[in-house]
């Protein structure tokens, strides 16, 4: 989904939010997820080249920033500074500000399977060139401002969410003792600020 946004400013730049939902992992689907990858790319260019500031990028990419899937496929920075100054970058992963914490502090979906906490959710950054050389003078992603919203009865001894059915879903009979909510992930929230 692309959805273009007006940001109330002086200059009423428009911001283009990618909204992203990439296939499962079910099968062998990782050269799907790569090709979408080259496609997220591309828009990106042609979004920027159209006179846009910022591209958002956002959603359940089925992969993490450091799989094959994107780092094949896309330039990505885990640092905004060093994204602001160097230009062969497609896109900054704002996940990357939280990646010294313990998987299950940053992960966004627990797979039972393999007993482990997946940052599948994300979101990319990328800002025309201009935008990153005038960014605290435009739209621009706040640095440190990138955080999973974890419910306070997350865990269990085990690390895994309680009282949730396999992979977190609310099944028949866990509705009231799954504390998961309607999603089997965590929501993510970073801040975006214009100066």
């Amino acid at each position: 989904l692309e959805v273009g946004v007006e940001i109330p400013s002086p200059t009423k730049k428009i911001v283009q939010l990618l909204v992203n939902h990439w296939p499962a992992r079910i099968g062998d689907t990782a050269w799907y997820r790569g090709a979408i990858a080259d496609y997220m790319a591309e828009l990106k260019d042609e979004l920027l080249s159209e006179g846009n500031d910022l591209v958002i990028s956002l959603g359940d990419f089925n992969d993490e920033y450091r799989d094959p899937s994107i780092q094949d496929n896309l330039s990505v920075a885990e640092n905004y500074d060093r994204y602001l100054n160097h230009h062969q970058s497609d896109f900054f992963v704002a996940n990357s500000e939280i990646s010294h914490l313990d998987p299950k502090n940053r992960g966004t979906y627990y797979f039972k399977g393999g007993n482990e906490w997946r940052e599948f959710d994300m979101i990319f950054v990328a800002q025309s060139y201009w935008s990153k050389k005038r960014y605290r003078k435009s739209f621009h992603f706040k640095k440190g401002s990138f955080r999973v919203l974890q419910h306070e009865y997350r865990y269990s001894g085990t690390d895994s969410p309680i009282g949730c059915s396999k992979h977190q879903r609310r099944h028949a009979g866990d509705q009231k003792t799954c504390k998961k909510g309607a999603s089997d992930h965590w929501p993510i929230v970073a801040t975006f600020q214009y100066k």
